[in-house]
């Protein structure tokens, strides 16, 4: 008897031992996962939360295990979707949905004042487990959907150049040679309502074109030449068309020390700029106290290494609306009563060729280098790039501008 029940001990000891090796080996997996994963209880309440689905909606969810995600702030829509989601598959699964469901949502993030920041879009996979309990795992495929979308748009500018264009020409010079040969044998009102009307016709017809053309350049951005860029120097010369904005004191900049040269097409990188400055400078046109700040900065890792180089553009205008934060790389999608919407498109597009990740959000907190309340609210538009130029490139690319110097 005594035997036994030693046996017994050591069978349970060593079952214990499994078990917790086989959660310490499942902690480690679910902590080293790109996706988010979530596991609920039968109430429904969170159990289980892994870094990568802290990381993924930008909330530290691990802070609340035992709620449900509804009483998270910011999540209760994507909440009532998701478990909408769950209770159809539960009630009718779609043909090969029988163990999971997949569905994509779209979730505007939040920040600490409750305002949005930006939008993502995730590809959910939910699936029933035993006791009613429920796993979630979701990825962020923002980036993926985009390009998607910008390669659609592409292909409407290119339709759109080649369908409208073409007759545009003939349209115009039509109109002009009816006011040529009838505006002699007209006089008085007659003769300036022709005019009136062919200037009419000719204005609308150079405004399309202008249209037309800028979806072309859209669909035809160049690739990109790639040398060695000082982006603080290149940041200084397009500030150096605003000088009035920063002699009123609308304009400023904050460029950090230090910064490595970076991989990327100058031209390009000028228009993105340029883009920036004159979107966060319309934003706060109506402003008297409208302010404008670009900041670059280098971004490290523990370690101190530069791990990107940052490029910022804030300013204290309206911020984005739910419209734009969810689609603002798509042309079209703009905020102003003129123009095509086409800015941020094609910042998205040569951010892509540079492998750079380009964010928008709406500020929820003052600028690290503006503490005050200036810029406290507002609109903040970011590029990182990660992709540096090689040693031997810079010091080549120094040589040459030494020598054209001289």
């Amino acid at each position: 008897m005594t035997q036994q029940l030693s046996d017994a001990r050591e069978l349970v000891h060593r079952s214990v031992v499994q078990v917790e090796g086989a959660r310490t080996n499942l902690q480690t997996i679910l902590d080293n996962l790109t996706a988010g994963v979530i596991v609920f209880n039968r109430e429904g309440r969170i159990d289980t939360v892994n870094p990568g689905a802290t990381r993924i909606v930008r909330l530290p969810l691990s802070a609340y295990r035992g709620k449900r995600l509804d009483e998270i702030a910011g999540l209760g829509a994507f909440s009532q979707a998701v478990w909408q989601r769950f209770e159809l598959h539960a009630a009718s699964p779609e043909a090969g949905e029988r163990d999971h469901w997949q569905d994509s949502f779209e979730l505007n993030t939040i920040g600490p004042d409750g305002r949005a920041r930006e939008s993502i879009t995730l590809l959910v996979r939910g699936a029933a487990m035993p006791h009613g309990a429920r796993l979630m795992v979701f990825d962020d495929i923002t980036e993926l959907v985009s390009a998607q979308r910008s390669e659609a748009w592409s292909e409407v500018a290119r339709r759109l150049a080649h369908e409208i264009k073409n007759p545009l020409t003939p349209i115009q010079l039509s109109a002009e040679r009816i006011e040529h040969k009838l505006g002699p044998k007209l006089e008085g009102n007659d003769q300036a309502m022709l005019a009136r009307s062919v200037a009419t016709i000719v204005n609308q017809v150079q405004s399309m074109k202008a249209l037309v053309n800028e979806f072309r350049d859209y669909a035809r951005l160049p690739a990109s030449k790639l040398e060695p860029i000082d982006l603080n120097a290149l940041v200084q010369e397009v500030l150096g068309l605003y000088g009035a904005a920063q002699e009123s004191g609308r304009l400023h900049a904050s460029l950090g020390a230090g910064l490595p040269a970076i991989s990327g097409d100058s031209t390009q990188l000028r228009q993105v700029i340029h883009n920036l400055v004159q979107n966060a400078l319309d934003a706060v046109a109506d402003r008297p106290d409208g302010r404008v700040r670009v900041e670059t900065e280098a971004a490290r890792n523990e370690a101190g290494a530069v791990r990107a180089v940052r490029l910022q553009v804030l300013d204290n205008g309206p911020g984005f609306s739910e419209k734009v934060l969810k689609r603002a790389f798509e042309p079209y999608v703009t905020t102003k009563s003129k123009g095509t919407g086409l800015g941020l498109a094609v910042v998205k597009k040569i951010a892509d060729e540079h492998g750079a990740r380009v964010r928008l959000a709406n500020l929820s907190a003052p600028s690290a280098t503006d503490p005050g309340a200036v810029l406290a609210r507002g609109a903040q538009v970011s590029l990182s790039f990660s992709k540096f130029a090689p040693a031997a490139a810079v010091k080549a690319a120094a040589a040459a501008a030494a020598s054209e110097a001289h």
